[in-house]
């Protein structure tokens, strides 16, 4: 005879038995009657930061059992994926430049009758650029990477004009060519890091270096010197001194015969001054040339005072046809280099005119009633210390 016990149990096996059958039967016996899981994969991308790349660009992968379709392009309206129940995972293949994140739906279980949805956000990443400015004076300048102007050119920079710091300035930029560079200061070398200039892409990061190096100053003495053989009377201060070459300092000066210190940084210069007809110009080797940082160069320039020469004017008047002017009654002009006077009365004992070397003419106004004879010397070149003498006469016309 069976016992209680022995009914229950079997009473409660029957039961989980026909449990699990109706449980397989609904998995597997009646599939018709249920919906397969799906899922929505939307791609959504951003381009705030100069970014061009659309929904279709990113390729989108499934994971999971039989889905389909398992890889596809994205979409912003959203592509339907079928599958068994099973876990899952959507991925999406990397693209440089573009931060990507996904929607909780992405991965996890999905079960039969299930709809879920994934949102796969790519959004762009702005490139940055740092601009480093770094000084080096080891020649006794004093110039800090602050009192350097760095500007930055291409593609919407920020800032795009700022002072140079030491520890770096983040440049926001967008993708695309660009350039690094600041205003020249002839105080210093510049060198440039390969990344101060070329093309940026979304996502990167890039360091560029400016390094200046103060450059060692040159010195050019410049000795101004006078000789007054000829009783000139000029010194070393009345002639004016220009200094040419790269940024001398002082430029423009008055001559001393103890000499003037320029300092001068490396370069072609030349020392020269405005010139003067009393006195002659003779320039020492080093007043012109290459001079190196730290090197001393000598320039002294020499001026002689020149004899001046002598033009006797005569002015010699005829008057046989009843004419009355006399000599002073004759405006005579000279012109040449520094004649003194250049303007008189003519006068027959003649009018002594100081002139210094070079072409001189001597002419006067026209009179109709007098013809005008001029002698050779009134047109002709005069070295220093000659004497020449012109007449010009005058005939009364009958």
């Amino acid at each position: 005879m069976v016992s209680n016990k022995t009914k229950f149990v079997l009473l409660a096996i029957a039961a989980i038995t026909s449990l699990l059958m109706f449980t397989v039967f609904q998995a597997y016996a009646a599939p018709s009657q249920q919906k397969v899981p799906t899922l929505v994969v939307f791609v959504h991308v951003i381009n705030d930061e100069g970014g061009t790349m659309v929904a279709s660009d990113f390729a989108v992968t499934v994971t999971a059992k039989d889905p389909s379709p398992s890889i596809f392009r994205g979409s912003e309206t959203g592509t339907t994926v079928t599958m068994k129940n099973s876990e899952y995972k959507v991925t999406e293949l990397e693209v440089k430049g573009y931060k990507v994140s996904y929607s909780p739906g992405c991965s996890g279980r999905i079960n039969n009758n299930e709809a879920k949805t994934c949102v796969v956000t790519n959004d762009d990443i702005a490139p940055h650029l740092k601009v480093i400015k770094h000084v080096i004076n080891d020649n006794g300048s004093i110039a800090n990477a602050s009192d350097f102007t760095i500007f930055v050119y291409g593609n919407n920079p920020t800032p795009s004009s700022f002072s140079g710091s030491e520890v770096g300035t983040d440049v926001k930029i967008g993708p695309g060519y660009y350039n690094v560079n600041e205003y020249w200061n002839p105080e210093y070398y510049s060198s440039y890091s390969p990344e101060c200039n070329g093309e940026i892409k979304l996502g990167e990061n890039k360091t560029c270096i400016i390094t200046n190096n103060d450059i060692p100053k040159g010195h050019l003495m410049v000795i101004k010197h006078v000789i007054n053989d000829n009783s000139g009377t000029a010194n070393a201060s009345d002639f004016t001194m220009i200094v040419n070459g790269n940024n001398p300092s002082p430029s423009s000066f008055q001559g001393s015969e103890m000499g003037t210190n320029v300092t001068i940084y490396e370069g072609y210069y030349n020392v020269w001054e405005y010139s003067r007809s009393d006195y002659s110009q003779s320039y020492s080797t080093d007043c012109s040339g290459y001079i190196s940082g730290g090197e001393t160069k000598t320039c002294t320039i020499t001026n002689d005072d020149i004899q001046p020469a002598h033009l006797i004017v005569i002015k010699h008047v005829i008057n046989d046809n009843g004419g009355a002017m006399n000599a002073s009654n004759f405006t005579m002009y000279v012109n040449g280099n520094y004649p003194t006077p250049s303007m008189f009365q003519g006068s027959e004992a003649g009018i002594d005119v100081t002139i210094y070397p070079g072409w001189y003419n001597v002419y006067e106004n026209y009179y109709p009633q007098y013809n005008s004879f001029s002698s050779g010397d009134c047109y002709a070149y005069i070295n220093s210390g000659e004497t020449r003498t012109c007449t010009i006469t005058n005939d009364d016309i009958y």
